[in-house]
């Protein structure tokens, strides 16, 4: 579970640098709290399962080991489910991020509900198995439940690679469409000066350059999104999630490119213009 965050974690930090600066609205402000608010409910989420977790490996060794009354018996079965339950709660509270982040980063309409709806459906299988969990009337039958969940879980968490990748490359298209509507409020700044200046030149040559690299990344997000598309096969989950990253992170270095000849750019044109482009992105 916890590859799987950190995967998101990064990438969707890892373009932070190639962001122009903008006022949120409020749809990105209430997101933003959502997921700060989701977040926080994980880390608790995440501790009360290492607690119940402790407690239960605890109590399987003393079960084990002693000669229970029925009384410790029924306690012992109590802690069983509450580990359970908090492992469920654990998943639940994850798909809930993976779902605040595919709201906030994915901007294809149908795409964006397809992919919230489809988690939607594993966190009702999850409330399914709560209910199962809490009407267990045995050990027996919470074992069987609890195979179940293993079980679910371990399907589950490969095919949430997919939506992982979804989300981190519609996340780079993000950056990239940034970039492209940079691109063209430089050019219309730009084309306004005389061109027969060597520093207009140069900045022309640099605006070409950062376009260059912009196509490029382009490229790699086009291709990272056809290897997502092929995302049908749960064997095959982790090959092809490797080859989105490898994708991924060719478009990064050259976002990475773009910005060194961005910020040169922006450079010569405060010492030609005294004064900074306006580049703030209002979309």
């Amino acid at each position: 579970m916890n590859k799987i965050m950190i995967m998101v974690f990064v990438g969707l930090f890892l373009f932070g640098s190639m962001q122009v600066e903008a006022s949120l609205n409020d749809k990105d402000q209430r997101l933003m709290g959502e997921y700060d608010s989701l977040r926080g409910e994980y880390k608790l989420v995440k501790e009360e399962w290492s607690n119940a977790k402790e407690e239960y490996i605890s109590a399987k060794k003393q079960y084990k080991r002693d000669k229970l009354s029925v009384d410790e018996q029924e306690e012992k079965f109590g802690i069983a489910k509450n580990f359970v339950s908090k492992t469920l709660e654990r998943i639940d509270a994850h798909i809930n991020i993976l779902a605040n982040w595919a709201e906030r980063v994915i901007q294809d309409e149908e795409l964006q509900n397809e992919v919230i709806s489809e988690l939607n459906g594993y966190l009702l299988e999850i409330d399914e198995f709560q209910l199962e969990v809490e009407s267990a009337k045995d050990i027996h039958q919470l074992r069987e439940i609890s195979k179940d969940v293993r079980e679910y879980w371990g399907s589950t968490r490969v095919e949430l690679k997919k939506y992982v990748g979804i989300i981190l490359t519609e996340r780079t298209n993000n950056v990239i469409s940034r970039a492209e509507r940079l691109s063209e409020r430089l050019h219309f700044k730009i084309d306004t000066l005389n061109q027969d200046n060597d520093q207009v030149m140069e900045m022309q040559n640099l605006l070409s350059d950062f376009d260059s690299k912009i196509k490029f990344a382009k490229e790699d997000y086009s291709n990272a999104k056809a290897v997502y598309s092929r995302m049908d096969n749960l064997q095959d989950f982790d090959k092809l999630l490797r080859e989105i990253k490898d994708y991924l992170s060719d478009s990064k270095k050259y976002l990475r490119e773009s910005h060194k000849s961005l910020r040169e750019l922006v450079k010569i044109y405060r010492s030609f213009t005294g004064d900074f482009p306006n580049l703030g992105d209002s979309e």
